[in-house]
């Protein structure tokens, strides 16, 4: 499953499937268009995850106890994964995770990703 950021609108794979909308993947737009591909889970309500979701996600870091932190779902290529990435160099597989709630995408909600004073 997959779902298009396509001129500042999100198409999600059920409208894609349902639509009379057709994909050429050779017309000139088509280098605009933004694949997202959905990972395989679903966050703690049953909404799927995909590349470029944003999560709130909850785990537990020795000593600390448990943390929460805001992340984006991204393809970790270093490891060949799917994981949480939440600064430029701090990821979280989900071996480490406790909790994923999905509250927007990096295109129609990159304020979340603003850290608030």
């Amino acid at each position: 499953k997959f779902r298009l950021w396509l001129e500042n609108k999100m198409i999600e794979w059920e409208q894609m499937k349902k639509s009379q909308f057709r994909f050429h993947f050779f017309d000139a737009d088509s280098d605009k268009w933004i694949w997202m591909q959905f990972i395989g889970l679903n966050d703690k309500n049953g909404k799927l995850i995909f590349e470029g979701d944003i999560a709130k996600i909850t785990f537990n870091q020795f000593p600390v106890g448990l943390l929460e932190k805001i992340g984006v779902m991204k393809w970790w290529a270093e490891e060949a994964k799917f994981s949480f990435q939440f600064q430029a160099e701090e990821w979280a597989s989900f071996g480490d995770v406790l909790g994923v709630e999905v509250v927007g995408n990096i295109y129609e909600n990159p304020e979340l990703l603003t850290p608030k004073n």
